[in-house]
């Protein structure tokens, strides 16, 4: 039966902690919108202060020029007749040997005309104005008045945000000093070199500011809305958790305190194990089917036997500082605790289980009894391990697709500028081994960069269908130089001649040869290296036992070396990135990683098997495919040669377009420079007829490689693309570059491999 004042109190409290979190995240969340509202506002001011200062050192340094060369000379018209202003200038009018009649502007003369003939041209108004102006219509208005008094004041620029003519506009305005070629017109005034004789102003329209402002505050407005609705919803869901376990202790406490004794029936309708022990003598009085089975034991195996008998296999109380024993951690707190304890079944199997025990009283309070209930958390435990290690690799994973695109772009630029340095050396040439040595570390860095991706499961790669045993015999003789020869190379290849599955042959290469590498240095004295290929179901019975996998036909690529094996705990750590058991300087620890990586990526699983001194086993698992197999074939040489095409080369970084523009044009091409997509699609319109191949950088501003691309198709329907990127694999394929079959060209690459590429795809 419920205390209904205890569950109409305990509602109480909850609607008031609800009411309450719905009014701090109505404040936090307004809160958030207005200051987002005024960083907006700020913003935009900024932009249009930033855009009116450019406008103003435009004409500045226009006015500069025409004073530096003490005015311009024009021929006189109607829209430019002599400047009367000017009439005390004895050099005003001059003719040319030719007759023409020719007038001096001088450079206020030339930036008023300008703002009134061309300012429309970029939509800001710009004019020159003076207490004392020359020009009458020079006259200041009262907010220039305004400024102008504020400059003699010692003030350097003036703003505001105002109308002209019912529009926002920003005015700005600066003071317009007296330099020594102004004097040739203004000296009559009575003016100084030095004086403040004016002052120069742009006025920018805000319209098109506050139109982007307003539609950014629209969003805000939208986004703010709708995570407070979420979050509403999440306090909603948060307090119907809260009701529902405010009835569930309600009603446990309702039940203690009505009942002295378990009930037998209770007891063994709970999943979880329970024992009641005496306290003083640390015996089991009672026990549930749950503790009985889970410990494979009969009631009369249990009752009247201590607890730590049972659980630990022990002689004595478990309670030692590091494993504290529940049941006396009750008695000392007199109330509920909770522990992680390690109990063992009668076999000596291990698990995991999560210990709470409750103190039951008699009727003058004292403790009499422990109620010790157990739940076995060896699974959560074993998935908690899982977790940790995922969000490990997660970690390394988003650490280097972070850092590829920058590096690789830096590498580029390494490797190439380092191939032209060594292929423009003569071979005695003393600083050949330098240029050698850069170009050695350049691809170690190069190789490391790859070797984060692989295991991050970032980089590129290219599936088709090959077949399993002709990539493992074409390897073998790279496998014998890398085991050396003291080690014996076995190769057994499944009976099957067409072991087909989808992968990049390259990647599994690389596999293979990363587990040889590693099973020679586990075999410094010698041994055997074993390959071998097979075909195997993964069946229910296989994933209950090895908890991994999905159901069907996998390829199965196993290798086993003869070495020195490795304990359970490094094994359990093989696959972690830069964990390594060798000694400084002959490992990065990332081979291993790599290899996991690669296999994950392509959809497989690979698992470890090794002892001490007994060697060491990988088996790996490849989905088998049903479609037509690609033959792997050995790479034919290519002599590389240029020509004589016109490329448009597009590539937003600076050092990487030099590099390009160098091998391209060494090699005899013509190039056609852009530094982002805007200005690739202006020159391919320019040079539609000439240009061969476009060779562009995947991501870059104002529009990325695939929609220059496009747009160049629809000018040049045939026309011939090479793409390139240092971004990870996850990355390119949002833009849609592998999945569309377009040629493409992961960076760090070196010249030979870019004039490799271009020649293919041009002669195609």
């Amino acid at each position: 039966m419920k205390d209904n004042d205890g569950i109409n109190k305990g509602l109480s409290v909850i609607y008031i902690y609800v009411a309450s979190a719905i009014v701090v995240w109505t404040i936090v969340l307004g809160a958030s919108l207005i200051w987002d509202m005024h960083s907006t506002k700020k913003t935009t001011e900024e932009l249009a202060k930033k855009e009116a200062r450019v406008h103003f050192n435009k004409d500045q340094a226009f006015r500069f020029w025409g004073s530096k060369h003490g005015g311009v000379y024009v021929p006189a018209t109607k829209d430019t007749p002599p400047n009367p202003n000017l009439s005390h200038v004895p050099e005003r009018d001059i003719k040319t040997p030719s007759g023409r009649q020719l007038t001096l502007m001088n450079p206020a003369y030339m930036i008023r005309q300008m703002m009134n003939e061309f300012s429309e041209l970029y939509g800001v108004k710009g004019r020159i104005t003076s207490f004392k102006p020359l020009y009458p219509p020079n006259a200041p208005d009262e907010w220039e008045k305004n400024a102008l008094t504020a400059f003699e004041k010692g003030v350097k620029e003036v703003f505001e945000f105002t109308g002209i003519d019912g529009e926002p506009y920003l005015r700005l305005m600066r003071p317009m000093i007296t330099q020594k070629p102004c004097l040739k017109c203004h000296a009559f005034q009575g003016y100084k070199e030095g004086d403040i004789r004016g002052g120069v102003g742009v006025s920018v329209p805000m319209k098109p500011y506050l139109a982007v402002r307003q539609k950014t505050t629209n969003t805000l407005i939208t986004a703010h809305f709708f995570l407070w609705i979420f979050g509403l919803a999440v306090i909603g869901f948060i307090s119907v958790r809260a009701r529902n376990r405010a009835f569930e202790r309600i009603e446990a406490e309702e039940v203690i305190r009505r009942s002295k004794e378990f009930n037998e029936t209770i007891l063994n309708s709970m999943k979880d194990s329970i024992i009641v022990i005496d306290v003083v003598d640390y015996k089991i009085v009672s026990a549930n089917n749950a503790f009985l089975n889970l410990y494979q034991l009969g009631e009369k195996d249990v009752i009247g036997k201590t607890c730590y008998e049972i659980t630990h296999h022990i002689e004595k109380p478990c309670d030692l500082p590091d494993h504290p024993c529940p049941m006396v951690e009750s008695l000392k707190d007199s109330g509920h605790t909770t522990y992680e304890h390690v109990h063992f079944s009668m076999d000596g199997s291990k698990r995991y289980v999560e210990v709470t025990t409750a103190p039951i009283r008699d009727a003058g309070g004292n403790i009499i009894q422990v109620v010790h209930s157990e739940r076995d958390i060896t699974e959560r435990k074993r998935l908690e391990e899982q977790l940790r290690q995922a969000q490990k690799m997660e970690a390394i994973g988003l650490l280097a697709g972070g850092v590829a695109h920058d590096f690789n772009n830096m590498l580029t630029t390494i490797i190439g500028y380092g191939n032209l340095l060594r292929t423009n050396m003569r071979e005695d040439d003393p600083l050949v081994t330098y240029a050698e040595q850069i170009l050695s570390s350049g691809e170690k860095a190069a190789n490391l960069t790859q070797s984060l991706l692989a295991f991050s499961r970032k980089q590129v790669i290219n599936p088709k269908p090959v077949n399993l045993n002709e990539i493992t015999a074409s390897i073998e003789k790279i496998l014998l130089r890398i085991i050396g020869e003291d080690i014996e190379l076995k190769t057994t290849l499944s009976g099957m001649r067409d072991l087909r599955v989808m992968a990049d042959a390259g990647q599994i290469e690389q596999v293979l040869m990363n587990l040889a590498a590693n099973a020679r240095d586990a075999m410094p004295e010698g041994g055997t290296l074993t390959i071998e290929t097979g075909l195997e179901e993964l069946d229910l019975d296989f994933l209950k036992i090895h908890e991994y996998g999905k159901q069907g036909m996998y390829a199965i690529l196993t290798v086993t070396d003869t070495g020195h094996g490795m304990d359970e705990n490094t094994r359990q750590r093989i696959f972690e990135p830069f964990f390594t058991t060798k000694e400084v300087g002959r490992g990065t620890g990332l081979g291993l990683s790599m290899v996991y990586g690669i296999i994950k990526q392509h959809s497989g699983y690979i698992n470890c098997y090794s002892e001490p001194e007994k060697g060491t086993t990988f088996k790996i698992y490849l989905p088998v495919i049903e479609s037509a197999t690609e033959k792997t074939k050995k790479e034919e040489h290519i002599t590389l040669s240029g020509g004589t095409e016109t490329i448009l080369l597009a590539e937003d970084e600076e050092e990487v377009r030099k590099l390009m523009r160098l091998a391209l044009e060494e090699a005899g091409y013509k190039v056609i420079e852009a530094v982002d997509g805007k200005e690739a699609i202006e020159k391919f319109r320019e040079n539609k007829d000439s240009i061969g191949l476009l060779l562009l950088d995947v991501i870059m501003p104002k529009m990325n490689g695939k929609g220059v691309y496009e747009e160049a198709r629809k000018i040049k329907p045939g026309i011939k693309a090479l793409f390139s990127s240092g971004y990870p694999a996850d990355f390119i394929h949002k833009k849609g570059i592998l999945e569309e079959g377009l040629n493409f060209i992961s960076k760090p690459a070196s010249p030979h491999e870019f004039l490799k590429r271009i020649r293919e795809i041009l002669n195609k």
